[in-house]
């Protein structure tokens, strides 16, 4: 199935959450299409925090390569940002159960309040049993 999975979403939540509290700054990653394994999906989601990173969060800092450009990129204009990179089977990204081998389309966004206060109200929806519908519009 593809999509962003419930679970998966009141993870994200709880990790930006506990992150946000501690003052890092975090970019929200979205894979938005693949070109590689089977394993891979759309909707697949990951916090990264800036520099050194926060506990629990994917640290950028010993990284310099396009996804460490991207991350740094969309937390130094505070804007969403879309790219697509190339996954290498020995790349350090895939420790963390993130993408897969091949060519990832990933939509970047800054965690800014307004979206943990939109992650907090699809987590109430989805903690009462509630369904919703995701959807992407890139412009």
């Amino acid at each position: 199935m593809n999509g962003i999975r419930p679970q998966e979403i009141l993870e994200i939540q709880a990790a930006v959450e506990e992150r946000a509290a501690s003052g890092a700054e975090l970019v929200l990653a979205t894979v938005i299409s693949i070109d590689g394994s089977v394993y891979s999906r759309a909707g697949a989601m990951a916090v990264f925090a800036g520099g050194e990173g926060a506990e629990g969060a994917i640290p950028t800092a010993p990284r310099q390569d396009a996804l460490f450009l991207n991350i740094e990129a969309a937390l130094a204009s505070r804007k969403p940002r879309l790219a697509v990179l190339d996954i290498g089977e020995d790349d350090p990204i895939l420790g963390y159960g993130f993408c897969e081998p091949g060519k990832v389309e990933l939509l970047f966004e800054p965690v800014t309040q307004a979206l943990r206060e939109q992650l907090q109200r699809l987590c109430q929806i989805l903690s009462k049993g509630g369904g919703v519908v995701a959807a992407i519009e890139l412009e």
